[in-house]
């Protein structure tokens, strides 16, 4: 889904770790970007994500993949405000929420409507 200056884009890890490599290293998932699965209902965007952990078999590393839309910003140069507005639906969930760039100010800063 492209919109100008933000696109969405689908992340998953539909193939297993390649696990290790032939110089002991560990080789996780590796994401696999594509079109992000939306549903558009009552001028509302709604977006299936999961979460799921996995363990190399020795047990001591633990990784966390999330598959969800990533949204980016072709901002450039500039000073923007971004406002990103998400809500629950009526029966129940949760939001998680990661901003990654170059320079926020007041990043992280949340508010909460009743």
């Amino acid at each position: 889904m492209n919109y100008g200056i933000f696109s969405i884009k689908g992340v998953s890890y539909p193939n297993p770790a390649e696990g290790w490599g032939g110089d002991g290293v560990y080789i996780p998932r590796r994401a696999v970007f594509g079109e992000a699965k939306a549903d558009v209902k009552d001028e509302c965007v709604t977006f299936e994500a999961r979460h799921f952990r996995e363990k190399e078999e020795t047990g001591w590393g633990v990784y966390d993949y999330a598959e969800a839309p990533e949204f980016e910003f072709a901002a450039g140069m500039g000073d923007y405000e971004i406002t990103a507005l998400f809500m629950i639906p009526a029966g129940g969930g949760s939001i998680s929420a990661l901003l990654d760039g170059i320079m926020f100010r007041d990043a992280g800063k949340v508010t909460e409507d009743g």
